[in-house]
């Protein structure tokens, strides 16, 4: 069953409170790209950072290294990882509406059917059987194979041309400096290197707003280890994942599962992938992936660089190509679901159920009237200068649409300075989800705020 929010609705939600705005929106826009607004890039930079420190702190055991590579690489390196042979999306353009369908946006329809290649699928596509996804048409062109890199042309001068690719995933840049890690940080297997950065697919279809995008942000760990232990890292990484989503970043358990793909779905560089899918309101789709990627990449560096990218074990005194488990996480998507998950509507408001360690604003700071506003700028810097918190101070509004206002993007706590707070010295705390309040000394205000979140 699908998620019930009205998706629309979130999407123009999301623009209005300043979380992204369309790409090139004054000429019309560009299809598939989006720009983060301030609260977007806000959201994203505490994510990337919780999910880094989340898998840096995952095992005593397990060492990490980190890597930012280039985001431009020759043809030599996917000629060799088989992107340029297989990276391929398959589709069936519509005549009428001229909307692309993607196969894998078709695959209940082969799975139900027992279909495993487009030529199959053609005759089908020939007899009328398969409807267009936008238009319900069945007035649909052959498939069609199309290349999902992007190419550019790297050369100082228009006579000579040099081909080079934008990276379609972070993890080659990985691959190729894998003899320098070796050489530089002499590393104990099992090892890992984590990178995050820009990756580029010409998606044929892109839609959805931040679920699949031509250009974002991904997140990938590439863990080396021995074959006989593939299996166990495998697992590992899956279930605390998995437990990580629900525990640390509070996605509903009920909107998450497990799909393990079958040998006809696996990319042509991988042995085992599960997907740990997300309930979207267009759907189940894939949130992220946990792959085992073999010897396949270290191999084919090897054979087509001549390099030697082996390591060697001290207890048996061989060389030995490691195998490779990656996690591989695309940002936006993964700040897409969040939102969504955390997206609440009750009589009166909406309102995103943030957690407080990735809250925007983690407290907002208002006077009840204009009259208190000095007293209550206090308050903030002193809240300010402590530099525990993310906070802001407001005051250009009615407290109930101040309330209603940074509900809207998250704010955990609001802090009220009222008339009492002038002979108590004390101000009100406000919880965002129950909209409860709770007086606190300002006194020992952060002391107070910390025993709070301590004890939820």
């Amino acid at each position: 069953m699908n998620n019930k929010k009205d998706f629309n609705k979130i999407v123009t939600f999301l623009k209005n409170n300043g979380f992204f705005f369309p790409t090139d929106e004054i000429y019309g826009g560009t299809q598939s790209l989006y720009d983060l607004a301030d609260r977007g890039v806000i959201f994203k930079n505490l994510l990337i950072k919780k999910t880094t420190d989340f898998f840096l702190d995952l095992s005593d055991d397990l060492k990490f290294y980190q890597l930012d590579s280039s985001i431009i690489h020759k043809e030599d390196v996917f000629l060799a990882s088989g992107h340029l042979k297989n990276f391929f999306d398959v589709y069936s353009e519509c005549k009428d509406c001229n909307f692309r369908n993607r196969i894998d946006d078709l695959k209940d329809y082969f799975l139900q059917n027992n279909l495993d290649n487009e030529t199959v699928f053609d005759t089908l596509l020939k007899q009328k059987k398969i409807h267009c996804l936008n238009c319900n048409s069945t007035n649909l062109s052959k498939f069609k194979k199309f290349n999902l890199m992007f190419e550019l042309n790297y050369s100082l001068t228009d006579e000579k041309t040099k081909k080079v690719f934008l990276r379609p995933e972070t993890c080659q840049g990985i691959f190729i400096n894998f003899q320098n890690i070796l050489k530089i940080f002499r590393p104990k297997i099992p090892f890992a290197i984590l990178q995050t950065g820009k990756a580029f697919r010409n998606e044929v279809t892109a839609k959805n707003l931040f679920f699949k995008t031509k250009e974002f942000t991904q997140l990938e760990v590439e863990l080396f280890c021995k074959k006989e232990d593939e299996e166990n890292w495998f697992n590992f990484f899956t279930e605390k994942i998995f437990l990580y989503l629900i525990n640390d970043l509070k996605i509903s358990q009920e909107n998450l599962k497990k799909y393990q793909y079958n040998q006809k779905e696996l990319a042509h560089y991988s042995k085992k992938t599960t997907d740990i899918m997300f309930n979207f309101p267009f759907g189940w789709k894939e949130l992220l992936g946990i792959c085992n990627r073999g010897t396949f990449d270290l191999e084919n560096h090897i054979r087509n660089s001549n390099s030697n990218l082996k390591i060697f074990d001290e207890e048996t005194k061989h060389s030995f190509i490691p195998s490779v488990i990656e996690p591989s996480i695309g940002i936006e998507r993964l700040m897409l679901a969040l939102l969504i998950d955390y997206y609440e509507e009750d009589e009166k408001r909406v309102f995103l159920k943030i957690p407080f360690d990735l809250s925007i604003y983690q407290i907002a700071v208002f006077p009840l009237a204009k009259k208190l506003k000095d007293d209550a700028k206090k308050v903030y810097l002193s809240l300010k200068k402590i530099k525990k918190y993310r906070v802001i101070f407001q005051d250009n509004a009615s407290i109930g649409k101040l309330y209603h206002k940074y509900d809207a993007i998250g704010t955990f706590f609001a802090i009220t300075f009222d008339f009492d707070s002038l002979n108590d010295n004390c101000v009100s705390l406000r919880f965002r989800d129950s909209k409860e309040q709770k007086r606190i000394s300002i006194q020992n205000i952060d002391l107070e705020i910390d025993k709070i979140i301590n004890e939820m």
